[in-house]
């Protein structure tokens, strides 16, 4: 049985393995990949932000 990888391009699998709280070790390991590459300082911590505001929220 072949077992197909989901796309990583599509946001929502994109957000699942990046965005979550539980992955937060694979987006620090992929970002720091990443830095190391163009030779920028590695980051030891990344805080996750929910990027949608709840409607109940005041807004400015």
């Amino acid at each position: 049985m072949m077992t197909e990888l989901l796309d990583p391009k599509n946001d929502y699998v994109f957000k699942r393995i990046f965005g979550s709280e539980e992955n937060k070790d694979v987006l620090l390991a992929f970002l720091n990949h990443t830095f190391k590459n163009a030779g920028e300082s590695l980051l030891t911590d990344i805080l996750l932000i929910n990027p949608y505001l709840d409607k109940d929220t005041q807004h400015c």
